[in-house]
């Protein structure tokens, strides 16, 4: 059985900073063993950088054979899943969901963009005149990024 989890060094007294955190990701052997997959330095948001709704990380997650990572924040009530999954000898991001809160009428609603960065599909909403509207095309594909290289804080898709 393979396992993902994140490790938060200890805070130093002297940075203004929140300790940084790692995910690893291990591959488990027959032999009740784990050899070492990958550290990824860059990959978890820190403790201060989630807003007004405080440690953004929320939640780390094995599905269908990818590692997901779930971050929430901000006052606009931002959601991010990444999508990563083994191939080519790597951790390659191949998916990317973001949410976030718009007001409509009276109600605050939950607009949705989903993109498959193998295929190019690309699901979103959009408001238009006040109501909700489903976009479905596809954006191209994107060169998939690899785990060792990829920025939390840093990535969004330009369509």
């Amino acid at each position: 059985m393979d396992k993902a989890f994140v490790i938060e060094k200890e805070k130093d007294d002297s940075s203004d900073y929140a300790a940084q955190r790692n995910l690893i990701i291990v591959f488990g052997n027959s032999d009740g063993s784990y050899d070492l997959s990958i550290t990824a330095k860059n990959a978890i948001l820190r403790a201060d950088e989630g807003g007004t709704f405080g440690d953004p990380f929320d939640g780390i997650a094995i599905d269908r054979g990818s590692v997901l990572l779930k971050f929430m924040g901000s006052s606009d009530r931002w959601h991010r899943c990444f999508r990563f999954r083994y191939q080519d000898n790597g951790w390659y991001l191949i998916g990317f969901t973001e949410n976030s809160y718009e007001p409509v009428g009276n109600s605050m609603e939950c607009l949705q963009n989903d993109y498959n960065l193998i295929t190019g599909d690309y699901i979103g909403d959009k408001l238009e005149d006040g109501k909700i509207k489903t976009i479905k095309k596809n954006i191209g594909k994107k060169q998939l990024l690899n785990l060792n290289d990829f920025v939390a804080d840093e990535y969004s898709i330009q369509y």
